[in-house]
């Protein structure tokens, strides 16, 4: 039997939003198979163990793809957007990927530090956070039209360095290395006082995200264990979001939930084969854009994007927006 992505989203619910500011995060839930045990390793988890090893692909290196050898019995999940720092410059994950166990792959990254090519630790760690939804969002559309056209998980790297110089602009942070990171820690008390208060509830998979009443993106995963252990990561990415658009008009309708699964529900996906294990799949909608993997018919990972922030899907309910927790302070 082959995955529906269909079924997959009808055993999707949501609970009530959970507000900080210009940000609201709607918790997506499963309740059939929610209680399924995570047969993997997180990355973050696979590197303290010390299973698994990241580095340049040799002595040179090169941008836009490193070395993943996995010394586990068990798969390690690297999700797509995840920020890895070191090396001779950090990079993000291209695609969500399945390490398979004992073995030695190349993956494809993009590269988030432009200004510098040397070696600053001998192996890659993980990062505190992911890249921010726009970033993530211009990434996946980049690696879907390059799969299209030569099967390949490439994205532009040029228009990656652009978008990172143009957050870096908008939100008054300097860079050494032009590293993204930097926005993160220019902005660590300010994220810290975002994320306060939202957590995560049980039986959640997944978020559905608005930054002032615009849907930014959601992340769904398999079960609630990978979304407990990812989330502060997540989290923390929604945020530096959020803070780019704080000075924003917030439209005052209340989102449509309902509609925006629906519409996931329905789109249509595109199959390859991932890098690892199991099958990478790209969704493309009139407004909404998005990446997947799936094995053995469990999806490991979805996120979904706005195509673009000013042709927001029409998801909006009517009501007013209530009020938010941080609204007013």
């Amino acid at each position: 039997m082959s995955f529906s992505l269909t079924e997959f989203m009808s055993n999707i619910s949501f609970s009530e939003p959970q507000g900080s500011e210009n940000l609201l995060v709607f918790p997506l839930l499963k309740e059939e198979g929610s209680d399924q045990a995570l047969q993997c390793l997180l990355l973050e988890e696979a590197l303290e163990k010390g299973s698994l090893v990241i580095v340049e692909i040799s002595s040179e290196g090169t941008v836009n793809t490193i070395s993943v050898e996995n010394n586990a019995g068990q798969p390690v999940l690297i999700l797509d957007g995840e920020e890895l720092l070191g090396a001779k410059q950090n990079r993000i994950i291209n695609a969500t990927i399945l390490v398979p166990p004992r073995s030695k792959i190349n993956i494809p990254v993009s590269c988030v530090e432009q200004g510098r090519w040397r070696y600053n630790s001998s192996a890659f760690n993980s990062s505190e956070f992911f890249a921010y939804s726009s970033l993530r969002r211009q990434k996946v559309e980049q690696v879907a039209g390059n799969l299209e056209s030569n099967q390949d998980f490439a994205s532009d790297q040029g228009a990656i360095w652009h978008e990172i110089r143009r957050k870096q602009s908008k939100m008054k942070t300097r860079s050494s290395t032009g590293a993204m990171n930097d926005i993160y820690k220019n902005y660590k008390k300010e994220i810290e006082r975002i994320v306060s208060g939202i957590e995560s509830v049980p039986k959640q998979v997944g978020a559905a995200v608005f930054i002032n009443g615009r849907f930014t993106c959601i992340d769904l995963f398999d079960c609630p264990e990978i979304l407990k252990k990812i989330w502060p990561k997540l989290l923390g990415s929604y945020a530096i979001e959020a803070l780019e658009f704080i000075n924003e008009e917030k439209l005052r309708e209340n989102p449509d939930i309902k509609k925006l699964i629906k519409a996931v529900s329905d789109v249509k996906y595109k199959e390859y084969p991932s890098v690892g294990m199991g099958t990478d799949i790209r969704i493309r909608g009139e407004n909404i854009i998005g990446a997947g993997l799936i094995f053995e018919q469990r999806l490991f990972h979805l996120s979904v994007f706005a195509k673009h922030r000013s042709s927001t899907p029409d998801i909006r309910s009517g009501m007013s927006r209530p009020r938010n927790r941080r609204e007013n302070m």
